[in-house]
């Protein structure tokens, strides 16, 4: 199960990653190996991910805790493509909304204008 953070029961996700992104929105398209940093205290926390072809930083985030269902991890982000990344890609704005499991965080995203497309995230602690 996650770790705490302190007294508090905000699950701690921080460390290295490793999983995949995968476009749903588009039949043709393979899974993409990413690997994401979390950073995160009891009062902040930040999400890079980093494919083959660009670099997603969250800009908000948070947890979605209820009292009955899992605890989400739900961010915004700004994705910005790599040098060399192929010309369809652009910068874009875009929203994750993952559910942590025992190891894995997984859970669908979509991006905003420009690229207008959607998937699923799936990870694992390193």
């Amino acid at each position: 199960m996650f770790r705490l953070i302190g007294w508090t029961t905000v699950p701690d996700l921080q460390g290295s990653w490793a999983g995949t992104a995968q476009e749903t929105s588009t039949a043709d398209r393979d899974a993409v190996e990413v690997s994401v940093v979390i950073e995160q205290n009891w009062s902040s926390i930040s999400i890079v991910l980093t494919g083959t072809d660009s670099r997603s930083v969250s800009t908000v985030a948070g947890f979605e805790m209820k009292d009955a269902g899992p605890t989400k991890l739900v961010y915004s982000y700004f994705n910005e493509p790599k040098p060399g990344a192929p010309e369809t890609m652009e910068a874009h704005p875009g929203f994750a909304r993952l559910q942590l499991d025992e190891n894995m965080v997984e859970g669908d995203y979509f991006t905003g204008r420009g690229r207008g497309t959607h998937g699923e995230l799936k990870f694992t602690r390193d």
